[in-house]
Protein backbone atom coordinates (compact mmCIF):
# COMPACT_ATOMS: atom_id res chain seq x y z
CA UNK A 1 0.00 0.00 0.00
CA UNK A 2 1.50 3.36 -0.91
CA UNK A 3 2.42 5.43 2.14
CA UNK A 4 0.37 8.40 0.88
CA UNK A 5 -2.86 6.36 0.69
CA UNK A 6 -5.70 7.57 2.92
CA UNK A 7 -6.00 5.97 6.34
CA UNK A 8 -9.48 4.66 5.50
CA UNK A 9 -8.17 2.77 2.48
CA UNK A 10 -5.25 1.30 4.43
CA UNK A 11 -7.69 0.20 7.17
CA UNK A 12 -10.02 -1.44 4.62
CA UNK A 13 -7.10 -3.36 3.09
CA UNK A 14 -5.95 -4.45 6.55
CA UNK A 15 -9.44 -5.74 7.42
CA UNK A 16 -9.80 -7.60 4.11
CA UNK A 17 -6.36 -9.19 4.47
CA UNK A 18 -7.43 -10.53 7.89
CA UNK A 19 -10.34 -12.22 6.09
CA UNK A 20 -7.99 -13.95 3.63
CA UNK A 21 -7.90 -11.47 0.73
CA UNK A 22 -4.61 -10.91 -1.09
CA UNK A 23 -3.62 -7.55 -2.55
CA UNK A 24 -3.14 -7.78 -6.34
CA UNK A 25 -2.66 -4.12 -7.32
CA UNK A 26 -2.59 -0.80 -5.46
CA UNK A 27 -2.68 2.90 -6.21
CA UNK A 28 -2.91 6.03 -4.11
CA UNK A 29 -6.72 5.72 -3.81
CA UNK A 30 -7.51 2.06 -4.64
CA UNK A 31 -6.58 -1.54 -3.92
CA UNK A 32 -7.54 -4.50 -6.11
CA UNK A 33 -7.82 -7.56 -3.90
CA UNK A 34 -8.51 -11.22 -4.50
CA UNK A 35 -9.98 -14.13 -2.54
CA UNK A 36 -9.71 -17.33 -4.54
CA UNK A 37 -11.34 -16.31 -7.89
CA UNK A 38 -13.28 -13.30 -6.58
CA UNK A 39 -11.81 -9.84 -7.19
CA UNK A 40 -12.78 -6.86 -5.06
CA UNK A 41 -11.79 -3.29 -5.82
CA UNK A 42 -11.65 -1.05 -2.75
CA UNK A 43 -11.63 2.65 -3.60
CA UNK A 44 -11.36 5.78 -1.53
CA UNK A 45 -12.57 8.30 -4.15
CA UNK A 46 -10.93 11.68 -4.62
CA UNK A 47 -14.44 13.10 -5.25
CA UNK A 48 -17.87 11.95 -4.13
CA UNK A 49 -19.26 12.26 -7.66
CA UNK A 50 -18.27 11.29 -11.20
CA UNK A 51 -16.71 13.81 -13.53
CA UNK A 52 -16.87 11.36 -16.42
CA UNK A 53 -19.83 11.16 -18.75
CA UNK A 54 -18.87 8.30 -21.08
CA UNK A 55 -19.52 4.77 -19.81
CA UNK A 56 -16.23 3.52 -21.25
CA UNK A 57 -14.33 6.19 -19.25
CA UNK A 58 -16.11 5.15 -16.03
CA UNK A 59 -15.34 1.47 -16.69
CA UNK A 60 -11.66 2.26 -17.25
CA UNK A 61 -11.30 4.72 -14.33
CA UNK A 62 -12.98 2.42 -11.77
CA UNK A 63 -11.84 -0.92 -13.28
CA UNK A 64 -15.44 -2.13 -13.42
CA UNK A 65 -14.45 -4.85 -15.89
CA UNK A 66 -11.69 -6.23 -13.61
CA UNK A 67 -13.65 -6.71 -10.37
CA UNK A 68 -16.64 -8.67 -9.14
CA UNK A 69 -17.22 -6.25 -6.27
CA UNK A 70 -16.53 -2.52 -5.95
CA UNK A 71 -16.31 -1.23 -2.37
CA UNK A 72 -16.63 2.57 -2.15
CA UNK A 73 -15.21 3.81 1.18
CA UNK A 74 -16.03 7.46 1.79
CA UNK A 75 -17.68 9.97 4.11
CA UNK A 76 -20.47 10.11 1.50
CA UNK A 77 -20.27 6.78 -0.38
CA UNK A 78 -23.88 6.50 -1.54
CA UNK A 79 -23.95 9.10 -4.33
CA UNK A 80 -20.86 7.73 -6.09
CA UNK A 81 -22.13 4.17 -5.59
CA UNK A 82 -25.41 5.11 -7.27
CA UNK A 83 -23.51 6.69 -10.17
CA UNK A 84 -21.33 3.60 -10.59
CA UNK A 85 -24.42 1.35 -10.54
CA UNK A 86 -25.98 3.59 -13.19
CA UNK A 87 -22.84 3.30 -15.35
CA UNK A 88 -22.92 -0.51 -14.98
CA UNK A 89 -26.58 -0.57 -16.07
CA UNK A 90 -25.83 1.67 -19.09
CA UNK A 91 -22.92 -0.62 -20.02
CA UNK A 92 -25.21 -3.66 -19.85
CA UNK A 93 -27.78 -1.91 -22.06
CA UNK A 94 -25.09 -1.30 -24.66
CA UNK A 95 -24.10 -4.98 -24.68
CA UNK A 96 -21.10 -4.94 -22.31
CA UNK A 97 -20.90 -7.82 -19.84
CA UNK A 98 -20.13 -6.04 -16.56
CA UNK A 99 -21.00 -8.18 -13.55
CA UNK A 100 -19.59 -6.01 -10.76
CA UNK A 101 -21.77 -5.10 -7.78
CA UNK A 102 -21.15 -1.84 -5.91
CA UNK A 103 -21.10 -1.67 -2.10
CA UNK A 104 -21.01 1.68 -0.24
CA UNK A 105 -19.12 1.78 3.09
CA UNK A 106 -19.32 4.83 5.35
CA UNK A 107 -15.77 5.71 6.44
CA UNK A 108 -16.95 6.81 9.90
CA UNK A 109 -17.92 3.19 10.71
CA UNK A 110 -15.48 1.36 8.47
CA UNK A 111 -14.92 -1.64 10.76
CA UNK A 112 -18.62 -2.40 11.27
CA UNK A 113 -19.87 -1.61 7.78
CA UNK A 114 -17.01 -3.35 5.98
CA UNK A 115 -17.56 -6.46 8.11
CA UNK A 116 -21.20 -6.69 6.98
CA UNK A 117 -20.31 -5.74 3.39
CA UNK A 118 -17.72 -8.53 3.12
CA UNK A 119 -20.31 -11.04 4.31
CA UNK A 120 -22.72 -9.93 1.60
CA UNK A 121 -19.92 -9.95 -1.02
CA UNK A 122 -18.95 -13.51 -0.07
CA UNK A 123 -22.55 -14.71 -0.24
CA UNK A 124 -23.12 -13.00 -3.61
CA UNK A 125 -19.91 -14.48 -5.07
CA UNK A 126 -20.02 -17.92 -3.44
CA UNK A 127 -19.39 -19.63 -6.79
CA UNK A 128 -16.02 -17.84 -7.08
CA UNK A 129 -14.83 -18.53 -3.53
CA UNK A 130 -16.19 -22.05 -3.04
CA UNK A 131 -13.86 -24.36 -1.13
CA UNK A 132 -16.33 -26.79 0.47
CA UNK A 133 -19.43 -28.85 -0.31
CA UNK A 134 -20.56 -30.18 3.08
CA UNK A 135 -24.19 -30.55 4.18
CA UNK A 136 -25.23 -28.40 7.15
CA UNK A 137 -28.81 -28.37 8.43
CA UNK A 138 -32.07 -27.55 6.73
CA UNK A 139 -32.88 -24.46 4.69
CA UNK A 140 -35.08 -22.14 6.75
CA UNK A 141 -36.98 -21.25 3.57
CA UNK A 142 -37.78 -24.59 1.91
CA UNK A 143 -36.50 -27.32 4.27
CA UNK A 144 -33.95 -28.82 1.86
CA UNK A 145 -30.37 -29.47 3.06
CA UNK A 146 -28.05 -26.44 3.03
CA UNK A 147 -24.54 -26.75 1.55
CA UNK A 148 -21.50 -25.09 3.13
CA UNK A 149 -19.78 -23.70 0.02
CA UNK A 150 -17.19 -21.52 1.78
CA UNK A 151 -15.42 -22.29 5.04
CA UNK A 152 -12.66 -20.03 6.33
CA UNK A 153 -10.89 -19.68 9.68
CA UNK A 154 -10.20 -16.09 10.75
CA UNK A 155 -7.94 -15.15 13.67
CA UNK A 156 -8.11 -11.59 14.98
CA UNK A 157 -8.05 -9.60 18.24
CA UNK A 158 -11.22 -11.34 19.42
CA UNK A 159 -9.83 -14.84 18.91
CA UNK A 160 -10.51 -17.55 16.36
CA UNK A 161 -13.67 -17.40 14.25
CA UNK A 162 -14.97 -19.67 11.55
CA UNK A 163 -16.63 -17.88 8.62
CA UNK A 164 -19.03 -19.77 6.36
CA UNK A 165 -21.34 -19.25 3.40
CA UNK A 166 -24.23 -21.68 3.09
CA UNK A 167 -26.40 -22.09 -0.03
CA UNK A 168 -29.66 -23.93 -0.67
CA UNK A 169 -29.49 -25.57 -4.08
CA UNK A 170 -33.28 -25.82 -4.33
CA UNK A 171 -34.46 -22.25 -3.54
CA UNK A 172 -31.17 -20.30 -3.83
CA UNK A 173 -31.12 -18.89 -0.27
CA UNK A 174 -27.60 -17.78 0.73
CA UNK A 175 -26.50 -17.35 4.33
CA UNK A 176 -23.25 -15.88 5.64
CA UNK A 177 -22.35 -16.70 9.23
CA UNK A 178 -19.60 -16.53 11.81
CA UNK A 179 -19.04 -19.28 14.34
CA UNK A 180 -17.10 -18.04 17.36
CA UNK A 181 -14.43 -20.22 18.99
CA UNK A 182 -17.04 -21.54 21.48
CA UNK A 183 -19.31 -22.65 18.63
CA UNK A 184 -22.02 -19.96 18.72
CA UNK A 185 -23.23 -19.24 15.20
CA UNK A 186 -24.19 -15.67 14.36
CA UNK A 187 -25.76 -15.00 10.98
CA UNK A 188 -24.81 -11.70 9.34
CA UNK A 189 -26.53 -11.89 6.00
CA UNK A 190 -29.31 -13.92 4.45
CA UNK A 191 -29.72 -13.23 0.77
CA UNK A 192 -32.71 -14.64 -1.10
CA UNK A 193 -32.10 -15.94 -4.59
CA UNK A 194 -32.70 -13.23 -7.15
Amino acid sequence: MPWDSPWELRRAVELLEKRGFKTVETGSNFALMELRRMRALVIYPLRDYLQLSLVDDVIKEFMLDKADSIVVVSERPYYLSDELNSAIERAKLSGRAIGAKVYPVYAGDIDGQLNVTVGIMLANNYDKISNSNETDGQCPSCGEPMRVVFDNHVVDEEGETREQVLVCVRCGLKIHRFIQGAGDAGSLASIPHG
